[in-house]
């Protein structure tokens, strides 16, 4: 292994607005990780967030019943059965994290938020009945039991968890180290303190999730089914997401263009204008229009007319370019054809007089400032008119 191969996972990239920035690289076995985290849906990763967040809360749960049992007296027993329950759904809520973050369906993804539920109210409700008349054995699990519901579902979550647990807690009420216990109304009180809240601001959210979602389906939908070339850059100029038409335009698939860099399809000649009209572009100057000549691999001449806009980064996101490109092959080539109809015969396609005095009076400006002469040669033919 070489000392470069033991170099951290760090290289530098140049931004669309002329900044060098230092980025991270993932490291191989993290970011298989992360490549397996994120196979599943939106929803399914929230599910491995929420076992995540369970096992923590129940292996944590192990760690105070063990320290209450050495710094209290109370029966061993009980406790030591206590922790070892927890220990195990600890464990068991760890180990399906990973299979919950690659469900690719929502339905099923569903399914298992509701399993989860009905698990987490009767394990709950077991252990609540089973260990409530042993001090110091209670848990902090009955309140992520009792969130989970408005959590998940807002105002309708609250009634599958809050009631189950309500009720468990008001007549099963479990012991603190010293015996007592907290009164139906105190426990009716807590329970909905903890509910309410929740409840809306789960609401609050998911309405705001929804509104975020639909934004986003209806921007991917213009993106994919738009007209004219679109694609999203990163700072170096890499081609992130490309849509069909950009495909027809540069002659390749979505998946060859994807990974490659914007420049790879511009002719050479036309390079460095892209770099500096796109290098240009932030907070100050958002947007940006340019014509460019782009390259296919069957060889076909087209223009494109790119107007480029500025996405701002965020914490933890990198700045981006939206991208469109228009096909002005045509416009070009009638523009072509116009500008050479102008100084050209429409008959012969010789050069007209107005091309013959542009070009004498250019001859003249040289010959006056280079001081060298020119000779102008005059050919008449013989009843040329008659013909033209």
């Amino acid at each position: 292994m070489t000392v470069s191969d033991r170099a951290p996972y760090r290289r530098s990239v140049r931004t669309v607005s002329g900044v060098q920035s230092s980025t991270l690289r993932t490291p191989p076995r993290l970011g298989a990780l992360s490549a397996r985290l994120a196979a599943g849906t939106a929803a399914a990763r929230t599910e491995a967030i929420f076992c995540l967040l369970r096992g923590a809360i129940a292996l944590a749960g192990a760690a105070t019943l063990v320290v209450t049992g050495g710094e209290q007296s109370v029966e061993r027993t009980p406790l030591l059965v206590a922790v070892w329950l927890h220990v195990a759904l600890g464990l068991v809520s760890l180990a399906a994290v990973v299979p919950l973050s690659r469900l690719t369906s929502d339905m099923a993804t569903t399914r298992v938020a509701w399993v989860a539920t009905v698990l987490d109210v009767s394990l709950y409700a077991a252990y609540t009945i089973g260990f409530h008349a042993h001090p110091g054995a209670g848990t902090t699990y009955g309140i992520f039991v009792l969130l989970i519901g408005p959590v998940r579902w807002g105002w309708r979550g609250a009634l599958v968890t809050g009631v189950p647990v309500a009720a468990v807690a008001s007549l099963w009420p479990q012991q603190n180290v010293t015996g007592h216990t907290y009164g139906v109304a105190q426990t009716l009180l807590l329970c909905l303190l903890f509910v309410a809240p929740a409840a809306a601001i789960a609401t609050l959210t998911r309405r705001a999730g929804g509104r975020l979602r639909q934004a986003q389906e209806q921007f991917r939908a213009a993106f994919e089914h738009a007209s004219i070339g679109m694609a999203l850059l990163d700072g170096d100029l890499t081609l992130l997401q490309v849509n069909r038409s950009l495909g027809q335009l540069l002659g390749s698939t979505e998946a060859e263009l994807y990974g490659t860099r914007l420049d790879q399809h511009v002719v050479p000649a036309d390079q460095q204008l892209l770099h500096r009209a796109l290098g240009e572009l932030s907070f100050a100057r958002p947007a940006t229009r340019l014509e460019v000549r782009l390259v296919r691999p069957d060889g076909l001449p087209r223009w494109g007319l790119v107007a480029a806009s500025w996405l701002a980064g965020s914490s933890g996101v990198p700045p981006r370019v939206v991208l469109q490109i228009e096909n002005v092959t045509d416009r070009k080539e009638v523009e072509a054809r116009l500008s050479h109809l102008a100084t050209h015969d429409g008959l012969t396609g010789l050069a007209n007089r107005r091309s013959f005095q542009d070009r004498l009076a250019t001859t003249f400006e040289k010959a006056k400032r280079g001081g060298e002469p020119f000779a102008l040669l005059y050919i008449d033919l013989d009843h040329f008119k008659d013909f033209n």
